[in-house]
């Protein structure tokens, strides 16, 4: 594949790098329009996330991951932003101005800061040296003390650091769990409350309050709220919405929640179109529950809790499972832990996985790295802000589809890690038997080239010139090649070549240069290194099964048993194996550079 292209410059102050789910751009009122890869953002446009974070380069340089949830605005200067809601994550030389303060960021430095809903913003440094200004007075960050900068204050205070993301929440010390009063800690200033009976809202101050029956509360921005009902312990979210009916249920109407019990109590939230049941009774339960106009989603990061819908419909819910319920009470299963499996893979290495499907459920064999249960992450950020946890002894059951970063967590230590992605494939395409030839020009523009198996010809031409005796220059690192040629059009073959960047040009025997052009050679990832011609997928197995096809140079084959399949000259395979006994056949394919593969078909 061939492209020419002039060099880029960002034309505003931060550019949309990587996505890891729905990004939407707001630039001047109150609509907000999706946002993909490559998108850039001017002073005053804002950006927020959703279920997944995102990563921005800044015009500095500089590097700004969103945590999902998040909403920030870009202003003031070229180094300005604000977090209006949620966290992110700078790291790069520099100095940065905020609401709160200045911020300065040593080298290979990176912090976190996060809006805690109360005018207070909260530091924690993650790598390097950073320092936080304000009022002329410096704080230099230390690892483990987060520090917390209050809005028309001078003081900084040290708080305690976060919990485990599996920590159960609890109440505030004097909440009293008692059956049919609703308690309500508001954090900021902009908490209303319908009182029952009202047309209209009126502010609830912050601090300690008491939520009747009948009523209804909405978080504005910057404001948070805990609420505390029978045992049940609701974190409210900037832009959620509960209501409090005669008989003090409680009922999600929009915005987003951590709700949590303890072990020994059942909690109920009612939804738009069902309701969702936290089943402490075996142990805490901690749910994230998102409700917008269409639906609401429900993800369970510890316990067990029942979706179910207005029909009657249940689903029930353990660590790691998310799902959705619509307004019209259908339950849709957006991940959901196995209790079957594919493909087996010992923690430690990093696997890619070609399926037919797109998704497969992989068992991960804790082998020595955890003697008894263990808790399995998955997270697409490695930092594992926001992970998909399944548990179990000596191994861990997961759905997985697309990439992901993994750990293991064997008595609340991280004993394994590694990558897994499972890509839809089905080893179906051909391999090219020759390198093609590519055409460029030496017109002054940057060429790119992105070959499958091997390094392809290149074709150069000196468009518009005449004469005889040319010569084709082309340097990298250093050193260059020259080629002779009758014309102003030379093919280079592709052994002359390595992956890498170069500069070339013509001159003809009286002096006259061409344009200095660049050239790029990059492997191209996605290409087709590995054939399966047998056996066919969808198709019944025999026994024994035919194993059949072919792999590039470099590739070494074996059933998922471990036993080699021998390649002959032309670089092909042919076996007999015994079928296999689970849901997939899988065969493994390593590669010194391209890693440990697994191609599988699965029989009708």
């Amino acid at each position: 594949m061939v492209s020419a292209c002039k060099k880029k410059t960002m034309a505003g102050v931060a550019e949309l790098v990587k996505t890891a789910g729905p990004v939407e751009k707001n630039t001047t009122g109150p609509d907000w329009k999706a946002a993909g890869q490559g998108t850039i953002f001017m002073l005053g446009d804002a950006a927020r996330t959703g279920d997944g974070g995102a990563d921005f380069k800044l015009v500095s340089g500089a590097m700004l991951a969103m945590s999902p949830h998040t909403i920030l605005r870009f202003g003031g200067n070229q180094k300005d932003f604000a977090v209006e809601l949620g966290a992110v994550e700078l790291s790069g030389n520099g100095a940065f101005n905020l609401e709160m303060g200045r911020i300065e960021i040593g080298k290979n430095g990176a912090v976190r800061i996060t809006n805690n809903g109360d005018k207070s913003t909260q530091f924690d440094l993650l790598l390097g040296e950073v320092s936080v200004l304000r009022d002329g007075k410096a704080v230099a960050l230390e690892s483990g003390k987060p520090f917390v900068l209050q809005l028309g204050e001078v003081r900084v205070d040290t708080v305690d650091a976060r919990p485990a993301v599996d920590a159960p929440l609890a109440a505030d010390a004097g909440m009293q769990f008692v059956l049919g009063e609703i308690s309500i800690a508001v954090s900021g200033p902009n908490a209303e409350m319908l009182a029952p009976g009202s047309k209209t809202w009126t502010p609830m101050p912050a601090g300690d309050n008491k939520l009747p029956a009948g009523a209804a509360l909405k978080i504005g921005g910057g404001t948070s709220a805990k609420l505390v009902h029978a045992g049940t312990v609701l974190d409210l979210n900037t832009g959620s919405k509960i209501a409090v009916s005669e008989t003090y249920e409680l009922t999600l109407q929009g915005g987003s929640v951590t709700a949590a019990v303890e072990q020994g109590v059942t909690g109920k939230l009612l939804l738009p179109g069902g309701s969702a049941t936290l089943q402490g009774e075996k142990g805490p339960v901690i749910s994230r529950i998102d409700v917008d106009g269409r639906e609401a989603k429900v993800a369970v990061s510890r316990g067990m809790l029942e979706l179910t819908a207005t029909d009657g419909t249940k689903l029930p819910m353990n660590k790691g499972d998310s799902a959705a319920l619509t307004k019209a009470g259908a339950i849709r299963v957006i991940d959901s832990i196995p209790t079957y499996f594919d493909l087996a893979v010992a923690v430690g290495s990093s696997v890619q996985v070609h399926d037919p499907k797109g998704a497969t459920a992989i068992r991960f064999d804790f082998g020595d790295r955890c003697a008894g249960s263990g808790d399995l992450e998955l997270d697409h950020d490695n930092r594992f802000k926001t992970p998909r946890i399944s548990s179990g002894q000596g191994s861990a059951n997961h759905m997985v589809s697309g990439g992901w970063t993994y750990r293991l967590r064997c008595n609340g230590k991280v004993t394994a890690s590694g990558r897994i992605s499972v890509v839809r494939d089905s080893g179906e395409r051909r391999l090219a038997p020759t390198a093609p030839t590519n055409p460029i020009e030496a017109d002054g523009r940057n060429y790119s080239i992105t070959y499958q198996s091997q390094l392809p010809n290149v074709q150069v031409k000196w468009k518009g010139a005449s004469g005889a005796n040319f010569k084709l220059y082309i340097a990298s690192g250093g050193k260059s090649q020259t080629f002779p040629s009758a014309t102003p059009q030379v093919t280079v073959p592709g052994k002359a070549l390595k992956e890498g960047q170069y500069t070339y040009w013509f001159e003809r025997e009286d002096g006259l240069k061409s344009k200095v052009s660049t050239l790029t050679m990059d492997f191209d990832q996605q290409a087709a290194q590995v054939y399966i011609e047998a056996p066919q997928n969808g198709k019944p197995f025999g026994s024994p099964l035919e194993v059949r096809g072919a792999a590039l140079a470099g590739w070494n084959a074996y059933t998922a048993e471990g036993v080699a399949l021998k390649l002959d000259k032309q670089r092909r395979f042919s076996a007999q194996i015994p079928a296999p006994s689970g849901n997939a056949l899988a065969i493994k394919f390593t590669h010194p550079q391209l890693g440990e593969h697994f191609y599988l078909r699965r029989a009708k």
